[in-house]
């Protein structure tokens, strides 16, 4: 079995990692984690701002690792970097097709103010999308 877990610096993506090394780990599956860095135009005067969303991309990527590593699970890495709001869902659905992914977990919130309207359905377009199922992983409620 293969899973995908998608990752961004949320608590709700982080708990939806430890959820899947769980699944992993039951299952002897293997897991690959998967970050935007989202590539707003070609602009220099939205360069930084691109650079900062690829350290924030690849911090998340290793907080996530790390995660996986607690339950024993040596999870692949996948930054897709140089990717656009107009392309991210083909992308995303290219890598489950050709990756032949079995599930795919994503936190069922998380992302706010301007990354949640830029991301926001990526998991309708997963569900509709994909050849594989597609798991949203609630969080807790916190006291």
């Amino acid at each position: 079995m293969k899973i995908l877990v998608f990752v961004d610096s949320s608590k709700h993506s982080f708990y939806a990692a430890e959820t899947a090394a769980k699944i992993a780990k039951d299952v002897h599956a293997s897991v690959t984690l998967l970050a935007i860095a989202l590539r707003y135009t070609d602009s220099e005067s939205t360069k930084s701002y691109d650079e900062d969303l690829e350290k924030e991309s690849n911090i998340a990527l290793g907080k996530a690792q790390e995660l996986m590593k607690k339950e024993g699970i040596s999870p692949r890495i996948i930054l897709l970097g140089d990717v656009t709001l107009i392309n991210a869902k083909d992308e995303i659905v290219n890598i489950i097709r050709e990756g032949g992914f079995d599930l795919a977990v994503i936190g069922s919130e998380g992302l706010t103010g301007l990354k949640k309207l830029l991301f926001g359905g990526i998991e309708v377009a997963l569900v509709d999308s994909v050849p594989c199922s597609v798991l949203a992983v609630r969080t807790p409620l916190e006291d």
